[in-house]
């Protein structure tokens, strides 16, 4: 599961820049949530501009950052993984700023 936040208000408030909270989570074949391992989400602008990767950490139940979704237009989530079981995996999400 992937969730963005909007959290640009209460981050300016603390003279941050950041406008979201990307955050995601992951549950074994019990169900049971997975909060080791590595996690971590290269972004594409709308422009078509791929970001250095951003090592997301461990939050009470998922993983997250802070970023900057500075454009109006659709972006792309590419997010990596490691996770305990070893196998690393891939996952995209699309997000429109409107």
């Amino acid at each position: 599961m992937a969730h963005l936040k909007d959290v640009k208000a209460a981050l300016a408030k603390m003279g941050m820049t950041e406008t979201h909270h990307f955050m995601a989570a992951f549950v074994d074949k019990t169900g049971k949530q997975i909060t080791e391992g590595t996690v971590a989400v290269k972004i594409v602008s709308p422009a078509g501009k791929e970001a250095e990767p951003i090592k997301l950490m461990g939050m009470e139940g998922h993983f997250g950052a802070d970023i900057t979704l500075a454009e109006k237009g659709k972006y792309l989530f590419k997010v990596g993984t490691q996770l305990p079981d070893g196998k690393k995996r891939q996952y995209e999400f699309k997000y429109e700023v409107k």
